[in-house]
């Protein structure tokens, strides 16, 4: 796009948008995906979502446009939502040069742009895009799943470990090759009746990208085949407050009857760091300060121990 028309092209985009878009960019380079949802009122008529890939030609704010495809868009209620899938065909061209804009525009009366959205290339190496994973309610007893995707853009394997919250299940760990995506299963199994929501980590391999948090919630339902009368574990802990935390937090546990008790924290290697807790307690809440000051930013499982019972928890240290 020449420089002379940038301020053209503002002038036709409305800055109070009843568009949000996510462009997201396959590892493969082989499709552009727009995620478009409505948040608010749309009038117009004859919208269409427009695909232009550009390649970069100078630092002049200049570019050649390498492919222009557009598609209808009849999305008009608000909280609709659409998947808009766009093959990409980058044959002869350097792919780090090329940028991939995505734009919702109406052709009549006046072809304004309702929103657009872009990826450059060269940049489009986050792996996580998910923020949030809801479960619909589920019967205790029951098990619900939802499958996230890992977005590999490097030329290495892409690996890291995944810390799910009580009732939540996952893979310890996973890869993803070099430009592909992977899909790791989340399960939601409530052991009782209530609601859950947590944070589940999401570590990876990638220095800019350590680590991801996602709010994870759903709901227990009662199950006529489930004895009421549940017995409650021998030690529990419950969880820790605040957490993430820097550098103080406070622990808390249950337990149902005397015992001697250890309560260790590990680092994400399995290395221990600090023993909060190593000897005999009486039934009940307790709760145990942890110091962490000193110690790197990143995820530490607290263990704690009673005989052959355990009971572990996730903790995030904020630098």
């Amino acid at each position: 796009m020449f420089s002379q028309y940038r301020s053209r092209y503002n002038a036709m985009v409305s800055w109070e948008s009843p568009l949000e878009i996510e462009v997201i960019l396959d590892p493969g380079y082989e499709t552009a995906t727009a995620e478009i949802t409505v948040t608010g009122d749309i009038s117009t008529t004859n919208n269409k979502v427009i695909f232009i890939v550009t390649n970069h030609q100078t630092n002049d704010y200049f570019c050649s446009v390498v492919t222009y495809d557009e598609y209808t868009f009849d999305l008009t209620e608000i909280g609709s939502t659409g998947t808009f899938v766009h093959t990409l065909n980058t044959s002869g061209y350097n792919i780090d040069n090329l940028t991939v804009n995505v734009l919702v525009q109406t052709l009549s009366p006046n072809y304004q742009i309702l929103q657009a959205g872009r990826v450059i290339v060269s940049e489009a190496v986050v792996p996580l895009h998910v923020e949030s994973i809801d479960f619909d309610p589920v019967m205790v007893g029951e098990t619900a799943s939802q499958t996230i995707q890992l977005f590999n853009y490097g030329n290495t394997e892409l690996t890291g470990m995944i810390f799910p919250p009580v009732g939540f299940t996952a893979p310890a760990d996973y890869n993803v090759a070099a430009h592909s995506i992977g899909e790791v299963e989340i399960t939601f199994a409530p052991q009782q009746a209530g609601e859950y929501s947590d944070i589940m980590i999401v570590t990876t391999s990638l220095v800019d990208y350590p680590t991801f948090f996602i709010d994870v919630t759903g709901e227990g339902l009662p199950s006529n085949a489930v004895i009421s009368d549940e017995v409650s574990p021998l030690i529990e802990i419950t969880g820790n407050y605040p957490n993430p935390f820097n550098p103080v937090t406070t622990l808390r546990f249950n337990l149902l009857q005397d015992e001697s008790v250890s309560l260790i924290i590990y680092n994400i290697r399995g290395e221990e760091v600090a023993v909060l807790q190593d000897g005999w307690l009486s039934a009940g809440e307790h709760q145990i300060f942890w110091q962490a000051e000193g110690l790197a930013g990143g995820v530490y499982l607290a263990k704690l121990k009673a005989g052959v019972h355990t009971s572990e928890h996730k903790m995030i240290l904020l630098k």
